[in-house]
């Protein structure tokens, strides 16, 4: 009597392997492991047993390419895919049939218990973000930061289950940290016993993003900084002497691509001025076109009252430090000469011609042959951002500018 019953269990055992095997689909250890485990000892019953419902959950959990898993019936049973796996650090066998409890052990906080449970009494989904999980692997407790979400399953009108999914951010998170606490740093450094502001100028979108000391420089919004504030918020601020000396500049570096450096003055909310050292670089896109300015700004007011420059010239250290145009009479006439001069072999060989026109002025730039391609750059990046910031110069000027480059005979020798 005794091996007929241990016969026929063993008949009704295989019975329930095969339609594991007709219920259960997909590819994978989990999937595998699901088919031949002895659900019959669990909570959940046989397979043959299940519900349509819970079955149609579980092939979805393992044809997810994502971790997920489901938790089902009052005791939360845990059934999971190989990403969700992977991500545990689990073996199969130690994990199939556990309830969500006996899976995650002192892991199990009255946080997620409360989350779990609001979600099977509610109906209510949940999703968070950036949650650190406590998973061992390799014999350690180890902390992963993951979205995941939560989601109620119903079965004839009530919430029978659980379906959740986990992406693993951990990297996004420790490098966000790690900038964080770099930026940190930086801020750090450079507020020492000086006012230094950094600042990002968008050419496209003429907007300047700026921080805190910026704002503070300029008398602007520290939010509306931070957002990224109009160009003429800032340049409506500027000593009306020093406009051009500032554009000049930084009209040389988006052509040339060298740094510039150039002091100027700040009206401030008492109508005094504050003296600004800038110094700046600019920045260009995949095709070649200038993209944005960036840079830092440093009060100077003191130095200057004293007659004493301290910025040291290495902050952005250029190739050729006699490039800086601090200099640089307020004109685009003498704007034009001097980029022509900055980027030709042959400077002495230049000609510029100044054509007044009804609609505005054109100016004509005649260099040695070998020089044209000096002043047209590769792709025509150099004289398009000449052109690009003449077009932005005659907004100041209200008056249009145009240039064309010529070429003449090579110097002899």
């Amino acid at each position: 009597m005794e091996n007929t019953g241990r016969f026929d269990r063993d008949v009704e055992e295989a019975g329930s392997r095969r339609a594991a095997s007709s219920h259960i689909y997909g590819i994978g250890e989990m999937a595998e492991e699901i088919r031949s485990f002895a659900w019959e000892t669990s909570p959940l019953g046989s397979i043959d047993k299940w519900s349509p419902t819970l079955l149609a959950v579980v092939n979805v959990v393992l044809s997810s390419p994502i971790p997920a898993a489901v938790y089902w019936g009052p005791q939360l049973i845990f059934i999971c895919n190989d990403p969700s796996l992977r991500m545990m650090g689990a073996k199969p066998p130690a994990v199939l049939g556990l309830s969500v409890e006996a899976l995650w052990g002192p892991f199990w906080s009255k946080v997620e218990q409360e989350r779990f449970r609001s979600v099977m009494d509610s109906g209510q989904s949940f999703h968070g973000e950036s949650v650190p999980y406590g998973f061992r692997r390799d014999g350690r407790s180890v902390d992963v930061f993951v979205n995941y979400s939560l989601s109620p399953i119903y079965e004839d009108g009530q919430v029978a289950g659980i379906f959740r999914t986990l992406e693993d951010i951990s990297e996004n998170v420790l490098a966000m940290r790690a900038l964080a606490e770099s930026d940190a740093r930086l801020r750090m450094a450079l507020s020492v016993n000086r006012c230094v502001g950094v600042w990002d100028w968008h050419l496209r979108d003429n907007v300047v993003f700026g921080d805190e000391t910026i704002a503070s420089l300029y008398g602007i919004d520290p939010k509306a900084a931070a957002a990224g504030a109009p160009h003429r918020a800032y340049e409506r601020l500027l000593h009306p002497e020093d406009i051009d000396v500032l554009n000049n500049a930084v009209m040389a570096c988006i052509a040339t691509g060298k740094d510039f450096s150039v002091d100027y003055r700040v009206r401030q909310a008492d109508d005094s001025y504050r003296w600004i050292q800038s110094r700046g670089r600019c920045v260009y896109d995949e095709n070649g076109r200038p993209s944005r300015v960036t840079g830092l700004k440093l009060d100077i007011t003191s130095e200057k009252n004293e007659a004493v420059t301290t910025l040291p010239r290495n902050l952005f250290p250029t190739s050729d430090p006699s490039s800086d145009l601090d200099s640089l009479p307020p004109s685009v006439t003498t704007f034009v000469a001097a980029t022509a001069n900055l980027l030709a072999e042959f400077p002495s060989e230049i000609e510029l011609e100044v054509v007044p026109e009804a609609a505005g002025t054109q100016f004509i730039l005649r260099v040695a042959k070998s020089d044209l391609g000096r002043l047209i750059g590769r792709q025509g990046r150099i004289i398009r951002s000449i052109r690009m910031l003449l077009y932005t110069a005659a907004a100041t000027h209200k008056e249009r500018f145009s240039i064309d480059v010529e070429s003449k005979n090579a110097p002899a020798g």
